[in-house]
């Protein structure tokens, strides 16, 4: 997985909206925006990422630059868009952010995940005689 274009994270940068629920966070290592620990925003290698719905994401599949966001292993995120900003016509991007953001900001509130605890090596100690 490549890291996200500095243009991209740029970009990323200059649609966040001027709003004190939204918290950056990195996912996979690329910056992502939330709103009550839903994602609504966020960059993947040389696009961006935006939750818009599953039928709003499904309606505006195919149009330039604009396609159904899939992961590396071929696993669809229904309500996603991947948007390739280099391709699109006009500037659909800020009415595309403020409207995840509506969508986010509207569903129930996440719990922040627990850490996940790493393996450690056995503490127990060998007797040798």
């Amino acid at each position: 997985m490549e890291k996200p274009t500095a243009e991209i994270i740029q970009r990323f940068e200059g649609l966040l909206p001027d709003d004190p629920r939204v918290e950056r966070r990195s996912m996979f290592g690329m910056p992502c925006a939330f709103v009550n620990g839903q994602m609504f925003l966020g960059t993947f290698e040389d696009t961006l990422v935006v939750r818009v719905g599953a039928d709003r994401a499904a309606a505006l599949h195919g149009q330039p630059g604009l396609a159904l966001f899939t992961t590396p292993r071929g696993g669809a995120w229904r309500q996603y868009l991947r948007v390739s900003p280099g391709l699109l016509v006009g500037d659909p991007l800020p009415g595309l952010v403020a409207e995840a953001l509506r969508l986010a900001a509207s569903e129930p509130s996440k719990a922040p995940k627990a850490p996940r605890k790493r393996a450690t090596p056995s503490t127990k100690a060998t007797l040798s005689s």
